[in-house]
């Protein structure tokens, strides 16, 4: 029993000190710039989903995410405010959102030491997307 307890205490002070770890706030603003509305979608682990508000042309959305010292991003919970960890973000034209679905990458915001980014959407087939 007691090398049960030992081990318990064990794991919840590990699960403290990578609880603990150094977070930056990055701001990233998904820019509409083209004609129709917008739809993206950020998806984490474990098949959990967070809709990004429809963005309407020359609207934009903020992302509040977290960087973590080994560059993993997150975005807090909304429940306690742990860190759920960003696997994707998906976005289309809301009127054709499988047809036009993109799946976007991360390494600018991965990378960088910069706090904020501009995600820019411009028509195309599919919505063609730029970093800034």
């Amino acid at each position: 029993m007691r090398a049960v307890i030992v081990s318990c205490l064990l794991l919840l002070a590990a699960a403290a000190r990578c609880g603990a770890q150094d977070l930056t706030a990055v701001a990233v603003t998904i820019a509409n710039e083209s004609d129709r509305d917008l739809r993206c979608l950020l998806v984490f682990g474990h098949w959990v989903t967070m809709n990004v508000p429809v963005v309407e042309p020359g609207g934009q959305a903020v992302v509040e995410l977290q960087r973590a010292a080994d560059r993993a991003l997150a975005v807090p919970r909304d429940q306690d405010g742990r860190p759920m960890m960003r696997e994707a973000l998906h976005c289309g034209y809301d009127f054709a959102w499988s047809k036009s679905l993109v799946k976007l990458g991360w390494q600018a915001v991965m990378l960088s030491d910069r706090r904020e980014f501009v995600l820019a959407c411009r028509a195309g087939e599919r919505p063609l997307w730029l970093w800034r």
